[in-house]
């Protein structure tokens, strides 16, 4: 019985090694794929934050933007959003979308909407507990904000 035992205990530890090896495998390969999502999301929003910059960039230097360019460069973008964004940042972007292809297009709302992207992108990237708003953020570089903004409210 001893020499059973023995074996017994053998093809425990055997068994139980490989599954630990699986559970940590399966975990790291998890964890992989959490840090190269989390960098596409970084990378894909710093694109999305520098467009919206140069096009307030051009916009005061007085330069008359270009539909075709500004459809462009937002389509480009949005294949990408529609996989790595999170949801509330995906419908905000698409409401942005939207608003820059009209025809009437009114600055304010776009610049409001932006405010509020920034403020989910803070949050996805793991500003969860954030308490700025969106008028705090637009207020880092747009010196009249209240012209723009006016009203604070809640988003």
């Amino acid at each position: 019985m001893s020499g059973l035992a023995t074996v017994g205990v053998v093809v425990l530890t055997a068994v139980l090694t490989w599954i630990g090896h699986a559970v940590l495998t399966s975990q790291q390969r998890r964890l992989n794929v959490a840090i190269a999502l989390e960098q596409r999301k970084r990378d894909l929003y710093k694109q999305f934050l520098t467009f919206f910059f140069n096009v307030l960039k051009q916009q005061k230097g007085g330069k008359v933007l270009n539909n075709d360019e500004l459809a462009s460069s937002l389509m480009d973008m949005t294949k990408d959003m529609a996989i790595y964004a999170s949801d509330e940042v995906l419908r905000l972007f698409l409401q942005l979308r939207t608003m820059a292809l009209e025809e009437e297009q009114d600055p304010a709302q776009i610049i409001e909407l932006f405010g509020k992207i920034i403020r989910q992108i803070r949050k996805d990237l793991g500003h969860s507990m954030t308490r700025i708003e969106p008028k705090d953020i637009l207020t880092l570089f747009i010196t009249d904000i209240d012209k723009l903004y006016p009203r604070q409210k809640e988003i």
